[in-house]
């Protein structure tokens, strides 16, 4: 959802809406992808014990 809006802004406002979307959509992104890779590592650590 925030990535399909921050997609529509920088279509609608591509110079600075677009930039200031993927400033906002950055860390989110960043953030999220770690959470996942740490779950995902201790699921597959858990595995193999």
């Amino acid at each position: 959802m925030l990535f399909g809006a921050g997609v529509v802004i920088g279509l609608l406002f591509p110079s600075l809406a677009g930039l200031a979307g993927w400033l906002m959509l950055g860390p989110i992104l960043l953030v999220g992808g770690a959470l996942v890779f740490a779950v995902v590592t201790n699921v597959i650590g858990r595995l193999i014990r």
